[in-house]
């Protein structure tokens, strides 16, 4: 059950990187958030979607080695508004890009350290998601080339402040 309000979409991007900051300066890690010049008010559930946003971000820390790079990019598109965060960690094997989202999967071992977890939160951001009527998927290279996750957003709903 979604309960949604007009909220800044930037603020809660903005709250979301402050909430990993800690653990990506524990490692070193380089988080660069690029947001549009103006305010992107979107109808959602803020609590929910700080969830979504949280754990991407906390993903990409958890995935990319001491001393890389995450990029936060938000982007309004003509009908959508689109967030993305990419990394230069461990990446995604083809195989793993779709099922990652499914409820107790994980990528497959071998690349990196163990990193533990259930398996649960990427496919609760997807719900949420969808609840919100977007999607969300993922991108890679491969492994050790890094991953970006992609959040669409349809662009009813959006209104500039």
């Amino acid at each position: 059950h979604l309960k949604c309000e007009p909220t800044l979409l930037g603020a809660l991007v903005l709250n979301a990187v402050e909430a990993t900051m800690a653990a990506a300066e524990a490692k070193r890690q380089r988080l660069r958030t690029v947001l549009p010049r103006e305010a992107v008010r979107m109808t959602v559930d803020p609590v929910r979607m700080s969830q979504v946003l949280e754990n991407l971000l906390s993903n990409a820390v958890k995935y990319t080695p001491e001393g890389g790079a995450i990029d936060v990019e938000l982007v309004e598109r003509e009908d959508s508004v689109e967030l993305s965060v990419s990394d230069d960690g461990i990446g995604l094997a083809p195989q793993d890009l779709e099922r990652i989202f499914d409820l107790f999967v994980q990528a497959e071992p071998g690349v990196g350290p163990h990193q533990g977890g259930l398996g649960i939160g990427l496919a609760l951001t997807r719900r949420l998601v969808e609840l919100h009527g977007g999607t969300v998927h993922a991108r890679s290279a491969g492994r050790g080339r890094g991953s970006t996750f992609v959040l669409r957003l349809p662009r009813f709903g959006v209104e500039n402040g």
